[in-house]
């Protein structure tokens, strides 16, 4: 019995419609001009035959799927030894820790895992969301972590998203209110839900929008616990009321 992962093979040529059983194998691999069904193209290497229904699987294909494997395990590793390094982490899924990952890198220029002045000073903040960041080093070395970002970017986007609202009256944020409420149907009246406020938050240029962080932003606006955000509870959460 041949080792590896072999398989005998059923193809025809161009020059010969007879059938004849090919060895496959993932090392040499078979060299065909057509299969039966049109599924291969000559000089490619295969590692299954049509006829068991599925495509055949290329050597660059399975190159390529385990080298996307070994990524995700780095990245698995990777995102296990964040969670242990930082508490703050534990709450948050996979995918918002990866959306939260990708906005610290931007602003960590010189990928040494850490955010300094000098690194915020490039960033495409405002001045008042850089002032305000500032304050954020809390174990004053002058450096801020993965752990520090997270939490500091939460409490500057959300204090520069109630700042937006300051100079308004109660009619333009009844304005802004409706631009992502929807009619409630059984008690007939305009709310927020979850989605609309987390394109709301997109909207005023919030570093991350994770499920997680919106989620507990909807619960703290939600003064009254009913499940929705109506006016009243947004203008209560505003400091309006």
């Amino acid at each position: 019995m041949q080792s590896g992962l072999q398989k005998v093979l059923r193809a025809r040529t161009r020059r010969d419609t007879a059938w004849r059983n090919v060895l496959g194998d993932i090392s040499i691999g078979g060299n065909f001009s057509s299969w039966e069904k049109g599924y291969a193209k000559e000089g490619a290497h295969f590692i299954t035959h049509p006829s068991s229904g599925c495509f055949p699987m290329e050597k660059k294909h399975l190159t390529r799927y385990w080298a996307e494997s070994t990524k995700k395990k780095i990245h698995d590793s990777k995102i296990n030894e964040w969670r242990e390094q930082f508490p703050i982490l534990n709450e948050y899924d996979d995918k918002d820790l990866a959306i939260w990952r990708e906005a610290f890198n931007k602003m960590d220029r010189d990928n040494d895992n850490y955010i300094s002045h000098a690194d915020l000073q490039k960033s495409d903040w405002s001045l008042e969301k850089y002032n305000l960041f500032q304050n954020y080093d809390m174990d004053q070395n002058n450096l801020i972590d993965f752990g520090e970002f997270i939490q500091a970017v939460i409490d500057i986007d959300t204090q520069y998203f109630k700042n937006f609202f300051q100079g308004f009256s109660k009619i333009d944020i009844e304005l802004e209110f409706q631009k992502y409420a929807i009619t409630e149907k059984e008690e007939n009246k305009q709310v927020i839900p979850l989605t609309k406020l987390m394109q709301m938050l997109k909207d005023k240029e919030f570093t991350c929008v994770t499920h997680t962080d919106s989620q507990k932003l909807f619960e703290a606006m939600d003064f009254n616990k009913d499940g929705a955000i109506d006016l009243e509870d947004f203008l209560a959460w505003l400091g309006k009321n």
